[in-house]
């Protein structure tokens, strides 16, 4: 979950009573990120504004901060400029978030203009789930389907590849994938 904000912010604490962009109703950013400002009990002036609508208010002053949830890195926030004034705002991992979210970090090789170089900046992680249908209805899936082949042996691949990365990987993250 990402959470920019001007300078002046420092903490989630900070947001308390502001604006904040939740992005566009109905999206990840709107679920998650309310779900995760009343488990921290900030109240914050809930807006749902599109991303560039929100980045462009959050320049101008008009917002104190705009959540999304999206995979990292994402070019939307790596190519905001060095000394934009913005920065990223940890997210403290607790108790009353732990049932659904999970650790997470930012790192100055993922945005090298929002955090700076040796440091990292903490958040929380939306775990996912990959899942498939079998299509053949417990067939042997290679001989009956040339759709179901494909999943199945990709499900072998991927399970074999999220074994290896969690044996190499130092990152606590990876290895409780």
């Amino acid at each position: 979950m990402h959470v920019l904000a001007r300078t002046e912010i420092q903490t989630i604490e900070d947001l308390r009573g502001k604006k904040v962009s939740f992005g566009p109703a109905g999206s990840a950013s709107s679920l998650t990120g309310t779900i995760v400002f009343q488990r921290l009990g900030v109240q914050v002036e809930q807006v749902l504004y599109d991303n560039p609508t929100a980045l462009q208010k959050l320049k101008s002053g008009e917002l104190a901060a705009l959540v999304r949830v999206i995979g990292r890195p994402i070019d939307f926030f790596a190519k905001i400029p060095a000394n934009s004034g913005l920065h990223f705002v940890p997210i403290p991992f607790s108790k009353t978030i732990a049932d659904y979210y999970t650790l997470g970090e930012f790192t100055n090789k993922e945005y090298p203009t929002l955090v700076p170089e040796g440091q990292t900046v903490d958040t929380i992680a939306v775990p996912a789930v990959l899942a498939v249908f079998n299509w053949s209805g417990g067939r042997d899936v290679a001989a009956h389907s040339s759709k179901g082949a494909r999943p199945a042996s990709g499900e072998q691949r991927f399970f074999r590849l999220l074994e290896e990365c969690r044996f190499r990987s130092r990152k606590p993250d990876a290895r409780t994938a």
